[in-house]
């Protein structure tokens, strides 16, 4: 996975055994075994972004967050199941139009808390939206010195040529036509893991 950026935070520095417990900023966190009890799993809950707990170097993994902006609320609904049903273990943010995208990866206003809101890995980015649209979204996205190079999805209804194009033009990195069933919605998510997550190399957003 790629750096956060951010170091990863430390458990309290004592043994941990299966079924126990142990304080993380504060919250006390229950764990299971997973792997030999290498490593743990969370059970009730860790704080977002974090995926599990190895307990050989008793540090957190941190897990990077994607960006979804989406203004159709049924869309979301069914794009967060399909995340759930594909495994997708890094934390869905999601905002309802192009303006609210760019304030997001600003870090102004309601997304100025990095630790709620942290920059995320990549957007899935719908195009027809409210106030600022997919299209003005890249265009912006592509001129700023420190998210030239930020992952570009676009996830939308149109398989429009004209669309296609000028989202490639403007500096999308893949576009996908939403799935009519959510079985091929699941089975996109599932595509989308294994090459943006697993298989891709992550740019550095310096």
């Amino acid at each position: 996975m790629a750096e956060t950026g951010h170091k990863p935070a430390l458990l309290s520095q004592k043994l941990l055994k299966p079924g126990s417990s142990a304080s993380f900023r504060g919250e006390k966190v229950n764990l299971k075994p997973n792997r030999g009890c290498t490593r743990f799993w969370r059970r009730n809950h860790l704080p977002d972004g974090v995926l599990s707990v190895n307990v050989m170097s008793m540090s957190v993994v941190k897990v990077p967050s994607i960006l979804l902006a989406e203004d159709d609320y049924n869309d979301v609904f069914f794009m967060e199941r399909a995340f759930k049903q594909s495994q997708i273990a890094n934390p869905l943010h999601r905002v309802k139009d192009g303006e609210d995208a760019i304030s997001y990866l600003k870090g102004e206003g309601e997304f100025a808390d990095r630790t709620r809101y942290p920059l995320p890995y990549l957007i899935l980015l719908d195009l027809k939206m409210p106030r600022k649209n997919g299209f003005e979204v890249i265009q912006w996205i592509r001129e700023q010195p420190g998210l030239k190079r930020f992952p570009i999805v676009v996830l939308t209804s149109s398989k429009e040529d004209p669309d296609i194009n000028r989202a490639y033009e403007l500096g999308a990195n893949t576009y996908l036509v939403k799935p009519v069933r959510f079985e091929g919605l699941v089975e996109m998510m599932n595509t989308l893991k294994l090459y943006w997550l697993i298989l891709a190399e992550k740019p550095s957003m310096d």
